[in-house]
């Protein structure tokens, strides 16, 4: 997510404001029209880019929400003798707050039943826009006073500095937030649900901010349009709008903050420059949409930044680390007991994947789980750290019982974990899928993020710190800047580490890191685990099929076979063990 043209981009950015605060000098009126209308449209595309391109939620109703920000906009002036100036932000509240109710289906319906509720949505809006003849003059329409500054009508001139100040001022909130643990909560949602949860991400909060920022940027765009045109109809959020808007995110580049400007401004300019191929508007669209997502599914940004991008030199940041406790020894009291599960089950149907199991860990232990493929050592790990909900038993953290806890609650509590088959966020940078893992951790709020607040500001920056230390911790710190799915295999396991590191846990659980790597990655895990303990003062719980590794890190091996624990003890005890000979380890115990 920060890969870095930054000149580039800057130069974008400059040159946008630039040409759209020259236009009213330049532009005759229709022209300027357009222009205007362009900038109104990035800013409804940008909601889309927050809602689809960085959170990953399918919303294709972003139309109905800026009828509600246009209608409301109008019927307030009309009705309640506003001021437009009151009455747009108003609007985009209004749209927000639909947008939040909408974001709640999306918690436990799929992709393709989300994408279908926003469409029903949007189709509904219009629809009762439509039929609503004593409210907003059905689809006659109605007309919207001109905005007002100091008593005097604003010129379409004057408006447009005042869409352009505005969509400057979103872009800017909008940056600071995609740059904020809320904007890296957005992308790791997308890239990975389950991780995001693990890692402490409130996946329902999350997803709901989602949708309703997005929806109050096309309510905001709503009442601009509204504003811009003086004049509204049900015909002007139509659900090939929502369409239009999607089309634009996708062309500019869906996921990158420069898409909403190059996609706006070339399907709003566009059409008027093909006006006479006005009746084939919607085929060309959809024509658009189907080649940009066989073609180029990145998009126009997209494109460039593959080809272009540069990794920034993050070495001289690191010199002006403090260290903390990551240099000091940590000895943990090994007699105090840390995690307690007792007579845990879990059933899938009819298959029983857990039986009873119980076992306990101690502050700065060691504990090996092992057994053959089947045995139930992931389902373990899912149960205790909260992923899935076992039929009976109980789970204690630090004599705290946590059955009642949601994942992203419990990894706050202590307990992290890294997964079998790899859940990094690949689209993300190496130092940023650290920062993910210490969500937790960052207590700032949207608003403070939104804003650059002073405490906002000093919090991320002693994340960044944290995070490069881990980075460094795991020999990962000159890959700071990649791609997390860029990386070798072997990296990404030690990157999985540094994340789940980061938000500082008591028991941190490692699911077959060592699977996939060669002997020399593997004696370089041993090191790194070893350390954990000692540094950071977590206990370890080891899920492994390499028993060199398991037998010579081990303070416990735990053996389950079919869901059942057979054996606990210490690795010399489980190498004797006949049931565990039989049943996992064969006659070479030391495989």
């Amino acid at each position: 997510m920060k890969f870095k043209l930054a000149s580039a981009s800057i130069a974008l950015y400059a040159g946008f404001v630039l040409i759209a605060l020259a236009a009213p000098a330049v532009l005759p009126a229709y022209p300027l029209f357009v222009f205007s209308l362009a900038v109104v449209n990035i800013i409804a595309v940008l909601g889309v880019n927050v809602t689809m391109g960085y959170a990953g939620q399918i919303s294709l109703g972003h139309a109905g929400f800026a009828a509600i920000g246009a209608y409301t906009t109008a019927l307030l002036m009309a009705h309640g003798d506003w001021a437009f100036w009151t009455a747009l932000p108003a609007g985009g509240l209004l749209a927000g707050v639909f947008g939040y109710l909408l974001g709640l289906p999306a918690l436990r319906l799929g992709p393709l039943y989300v994408s279908m509720v926003t469409f029903g949505f949007g189709f509904v809006v219009v629809l009762i826009l439509q039929n609503w003849y004593e409210l907003a003059n059905g689809p006659n329409g109605m007309a919207v006073a001109p905005p007002q500054l100091f008593g005097n009508d604003l010129t379409p001139h004057q408006f447009h500095y005042f869409v352009v100040v505005v969509a400057v001022a979103l872009f800017v909130v909008t940056r600071n937030l995609i740059n904020s643990r809320v904007g890296r909560a957005f992308v790791a949602l997308r890239e990975s649900e389950v991780a995001a949860r693990a890692m402490g991400v409130n996946v329902a909060a999350t997803k709901t901010l989602a949708f309703g920022l997005g929806a109050a940027y096309a309510g905001i765009a709503g009442g601009l349009f509204a504003g811009l045109t003086q004049f509204i109809n049900p015909d002007s959020f139509v659900f090939g709008v929502s369409i239009s808007y999607v089309t634009m995110a996708i062309l500019g580049g869906s996921g990158f903050f420069a898409g909403p400007i190059v996609g706006g401004l070339t399907l709003t300019v566009l059409p008027e420059l093909l006006r006479g191929a006005a009746e084939y508007k919607e085929l060309l669209t959809g024509f658009v949409l189907l080649m940009l997502l066989i073609f180029l599914p990145r998009g126009l940004v997209g494109l460039l930044w593959d080809r272009f991008s540069v990794r920034p030199d993050v070495i001289r940041e690191v010199k002006s680390i403090k260290t903390d406790a990551i240099d000091k020894s940590v000895r943990p009291d090994s007699s105090r007991e840390l995690l307690r599960v007792t007579d845990v089950s879990l059933s899938f149907g009819g298959l029983a994947a857990l039986k009873n199991v119980s076992l306990e860990v101690n502050e700065g232990e060691i504990v090996s789980i092992i057994g053959p493929n089947g045995a139930g050592k992931t389902s373990l790990f899912n149960t205790i750290s909260g992923l899935y909900s076992p039929n009976k038993g109980a789970i204690e953290v630090a004599g705290q019982p946590v059955m009642g806890y949601r994942a992203h609650q419990r990894a706050r509590m202590g307990i992290s974990r890294t997964f079998q088959n790899l859940e990094l966020f690949q689209d993300m940078t190496a130092l940023d899928n650290v920062l993910v893992g210490a969500h937790g951790q960052i207590t700032n709020s949207p608003i403070e993020s939104a804003f650059r607040l002073p405490g906002e500001r000093r919090r991320e920056a002693e994340q960044r710190s944290r995070a490069l230390e881990l980075l460094e911790f795991v020999g990962l710190l000159h890959y700071a800047e990649e791609r997390a799915g860029s990386l070798s295999f072997g990296h990404q396991r030690l990157l999985e580490i540094a994340r789940a590191l980061a938000s500082r846990p008591k028991l941190l659980m490692l699911d077959e890191p060592a699977a996939g790597l060669n002997s020399t990655e593997v004696g370089a895990l041993a090191d790194i685990i070893r350390l954990v303990r000692t540094r950071y003062g977590a206990s370890v719980l080891l899920i492994a099929h390499t028993m060199n590794l398991v037998m010579a890190l081990s303070d416990r091996v735990i053996v389950l076979h079919h869901g059942v624990k057979i054996a606990d003890g210490t690795p010399a005890s489980i190498q004797k063990d006949a049931a565990v000979i039989d049943a996992y380890l064969g006659e070479v115990s030391n495989a």
